[in-house]
């Protein structure tokens, strides 16, 4: 089997002053087995906002597959453990030191391990990497860094394009950038869109063939399964993380498409007769 070789590029802060926190290092990585990443606690906090491809990570002894549009954070002083899936990982990474790092990923509400962000916003982390080495620029570099930690915690949005998209589209983009939040529904997406909710479901379906509210139940639903098939999270905390709004919902929903309770799925899937499902 050929071995492609790691593609990485790392750049390091010459910062000497006496802030409470700044950006210590950024880069890019593009990794492939059996290339990985050494184990080592690390003193600084970390984020990698995967690009393309996954990397399995491990936290609290649980791991967790981070795939494209999700980001992972170690606070300082986690134990580092990752590692590339066969297809390759494609990450952004961006690492603040100092001796108040964690309190401002705590005060952002920023949680350790993994967080469903959207896509990786390249301009900041490239203005960072562009700045990094010239320390007067710090209050700039942290500038970006902001942009990148707010991207992490307000991925809720439309982000511009360079056109104007359809309206079913748009429908479509918001459904699968932010299913995870329960508030997300009918009325709430024609919101968006500044259209009655009979005109969404109307838009929609013409384009997609499906009714609105069965696709949003429908991306929920293949990613509750995607997380019970690739990761060891309790299902229990998988309704909050698919955008359900409550457990009772969530088991009923899971059991009507499957046969199966979450549980038992998880069990499937440990004897090996469940398929990763990929979203369509």
């Amino acid at each position: 089997m050929e071995i492609k070789p790691e593609i990485r590029t790392a750049l390091f802060s010459m910062y000497s002053g006496d802030l409470g926190f700044f950006v210590r290092s950024v880069g890019e990585c593009r990794q492939y087995p059996p290339n990985h990443q050494r184990v080592k606690i690390a003193p600084f906090a970390q984020i990698f906002w995967c690009i393309s491809g996954s990397g399995e990570f491990q936290l609290g002894g649980g791991c967790f597959r981070l795939k494209p549009g999700w980001v992972w954070y170690y606070p300082p002083g986690s134990l580092h453990s990752y590692v590339p899936d066969q297809e390759g990982f494609h990450y952004r990474w961006l690492t603040l030191d100092g001796p108040q790092a964690g309190n401002l990923f705590s005060a952002l509400g920023i949680s350790p391990g993994a967080m469903r962000a959207g896509s990786c916003p390249h301009e900041p982390f490239q203005n960072i990497e562009a700045n990094i080495r010239k320390p007067a620029r710090q209050m700039l570099i942290l500038q970006e860094a902001f942009k990148i930690l707010t991207d992490i915690r307000t991925p809720r949005r439309i982000r511009a394009n360079s056109r104007r998209p359809d309206l079913a589209e748009e429908l479509k983009r918001v459904v699968d950038e932010e299913f995870d939040d329960p508030q997300l529904n009918v009325d709430v997406l024609a919101a968006r869109i500044d259209r009655h909710r009979v005109t969404a479901g109307r838009v929609f379906r013409s384009r997609y063939g499906i009714n609105l509210s069965d696709y949003l139940i429908n991306v929920r639903c293949q990613e509750a399964l995607s997380l019970l098939s690739d990761t060891d999270i309790p299902p229990a905390q998988l309704p909050e993380l698919c955008g359900f709004s409550s457990k009772t919902y969530f088991y009923r929903v899971i059991r009507k498409i499957t046969g199966e309770t979450p549980g038992e799925l998880r069990q499937t899937r440990r004897k090996g007769n469940m398929p990763s499902p990929e979203r369509k």
